[in-house]
């Protein structure tokens, strides 16, 4: 009786024990659900501080940059009037001109800025100030042009007659280098010599003036140039002209003629060549193909060279 009274009591603390741990566990299961529903209520108000901390200082940087940009309108507006009156006083303005298109640069680049951020703000902050600066220096500018303009003002009419004076100065010593550049242009023009006027014919037969109409296939031209101390050596132009009896220029651009500056009047030439002036008494030859006949009559014979006619000749057709 005893023994089984103490099985069944031994039975009973056994379940009482069972009890105690289910009971044990479900409170530690509760407390980490607890724990875990803080934790993460902590992590997702920590997060929406967070993100509402960041929209308010986006807010705030996107506020500072506008007030930047506004700024920086004011500054590109007295930037501008910076400009013209230095302008108008007669400094250089090529500087503010560069810093007022980096200036208009620099706010489009603000104004389609998507991503503000404390770092950008800064830099623009530092952007301004650098501009200020500009305006103050120049503000020292004008001041100083001021000052030379209206001494300037003062002295105007001691100026002005040695102004007057010195013009006069100036335009005597621009007559007289005019006047010795004509003289050393004269000095220095070519001329040519040992004029000879041939005809060529089919055969490549040479003839001396007169010619017969129906014997000249072609007109061969020929001369030196002198020697010349004053002239420079190098490339030269030389042009000849041959006129009809009618008083006409032979001319066809199919053939080579063209037109040139004589006297400061348009001239035509018949033929052309460059040659290499060397100062040698060098032999110029000019072979002409008219590609029609000869008139009969007087013909002459100008050579031209440095818009100056250097030697003439003539020939004639019978």
């Amino acid at each position: 009786m005893f023994k089984v009274n103490k099985e069944e009591e031994i039975m009973s603390e056994e379940t009482k024990t069972l009890t105690e741990k289910k009971k044990n566990q479900k409170a530690v299961f509760l407390t980490v659900i607890i724990l875990l529903v803080v934790v993460s209520t902590v992590l997702i108000y920590r997060s929406y501080q967070n993100q509402k901390a960041a929209e308010a200082e986006k807010t705030e940087i996107k506020a500072e940059l506008d007030e930047t940009y506004n700024k920086l309108q004011s500054i590109s507006h007295e930037l501008e009037l910076k400009i013209q009156e230095t302008e108008k006083l007669g400094g250089d303005i090529t500087q503010l001109k560069e810093a007022q298109a980096q200036l208009e640069e620099e706010k489009a680049q603000l104004q389609n800025t998507a991503n503000a951020n404390r770092r950008l703000a800064s830099q623009y902050r530092a952007k301004m100030e650098g501009y200020k600066d500009l305006l103050e220096n120049q503000e020292k500018e004008i001041a100083r042009l001021k000052m030379v303009n209206d001494a300037l003002l003062t002295e105007n009419s001691t100026l002005k007659e040695e102004h007057n004076e010195l013009n006069g100065q100036i335009a005597e010593v621009k007559r007289s280098n005019e006047e010795l550049n004509e003289k050393v242009r004269v000095a220095s023009k070519l001329e040519a010599e040992n004029i000879s006027v041939l005809a060529l014919n089919a055969k490549g037969r040479e003839r001396k003036s007169p010619f017969r109409s129906k014997s000249i296939d072609k007109v061969k031209v020929e001369f030196n140039v002198a020697d010349n101390e004053v002239a420079e050596i190098g490339s030269k132009e030389i042009m000849i002209k041959i006129v009809d009896p009618e008083g006409n220029a032979i001319f066809d651009v199919a053939t080579g003629s063209g037109t040139f500056m004589l006297d400061n009047k348009e001239s035509f030439y018949t033929a052309k060549q460059d040659i290499l002036f060397d100062n040698s008494n060098q032999r110029v030859t000019f072979v002409y193909d008219k590609g029609s006949d000869y008139v009969k009559g007087e013909y002459q014979l100008f050579i031209y060279s440095d818009e100056l006619e250097i030697g003439q000749g003539n020939f004639r057709v019978k």
